[in-house]
């Protein structure tokens, strides 16, 4: 007769080598799914190049950078496909491109004018290139 904690801890294995593997198959396809989606009409696309960290100021159809440390950006284009509302809105980020964090460090308000802040921190020598739609 075969040992039953043997033929447990086999089958205990199996299982869980098959859960693990549908689950990446799962993750693939979510991860696969986000990035076909396109982002909502209500956005605004920006690309440059960063070298060190800057603040974008975004409010209506405008955005205004602040270097705050490292050099001036180069090649910076942005592009509004409806502008930022003078309400309170949620903003998010959807990071296309760049070696460094990109974040959201302030949402509009009435505090601050309706003005979203994107923070770009270029870690690595030199410039990166970046590229982001910030959507609400």
């Amino acid at each position: 007769m075969k040992n039953p904690v043997s033929w447990f801890s086999q089958g205990a294995l199996a299982l869980t080598i098959g859960l693990v593997v549908s689950g990446l198959g799962l993750e693939a396809r979510a991860q696969q799914d986000a990035a076909s989606q396109e982002p909502p009409k209500q956005r605004l696309v920006w690309r440059g190049q960063v070298d060190g960290i800057v603040d974008l100021y975004v409010r209506g159809d405008t955005v205004r950078s602040v270097v705050r440390s490292g050099s001036r950006l180069k090649e910076d284009h942005f592009e509004f496909h409806s502008e930022l509302p003078e309400k309170r809105v949620r903003v998010a980020l959807w990071r296309i491109e760049g070696p460094g964090p990109i974040r959201v460090i302030q949402q509009p308000r009435r505090e601050n004018h309706f003005t979203a802040v994107v923070q770009i921190w270029d870690r690595q020598p030199g410039f990166g290139q970046y590229e982001f739609n910030l959507t609400w």
